[in-house]
């Protein structure tokens, strides 16, 4: 596991991080990816503009979080409960980041932590269900399962 890589202030993503669903792994891009604006001409964010990230950043954790969870459902992960546990700490955490004002480099320091920790979960628990999918997979029929979920 490779501790994930940062570029100047911002974390970045890398393909060593995805865990082999397609969707799931699309997803997690995306979500680093979005908080990219935060730490690019900082000197051109304003207060508006950087409240929009946030909360885009934690419009779509959410609706990650929700689409992962109904996968982990759909496959009958056997550690759902404790993983919506982690989700909801990272909601909150995002959430207190949103709603507490501050300036852009304490936020931007924030948001890193949260990032660095989202791709260590990624790591650490979300590869746990690939690794419970491949064990199943002769009575799981995922790509139905995926179609559903992330309406592909």
């Amino acid at each position: 596991m490779q501790d994930p890589k940062v570029f100047n202030t911002m974390v970045l993503w890398s393909e060593e991080y995805c865990i082999g669903i397609k969707e799931i792994d699309a997803q997690h891009k995306k979500f680093v990816e979005l908080a990219k604006p935060l730490f690019q001409a900082e000197d051109l964010l304003s207060k508006e503009r950087i409240k929009e990230i946030l909360y885009a950043l934690r419009e779509y954790m959410k609706r990650h979080f929700q689409e992962e969870e109904k996968y982990m459902q759909a496959v009958g992960f056997d550690a759902l409960s404790q993983h919506i546990k982690q989700h909801e700490g990272f909601v909150q955490e995002l959430a207190t980041v949103v709603h507490t004002p501050a300036k852009l480099p304490i936020i931007q320091a924030k948001i890193k932590v949260i990032i660095k920790k989202f791709i260590k979960h990624i790591q650490n628990e979300d590869l746990k269900i690939k690794v419970f999918v491949e064990k199943k997979k002769d009575k799981i029929h995922t790509q139905e399962i995926e179609e559903e979920i992330f309406e592909l």
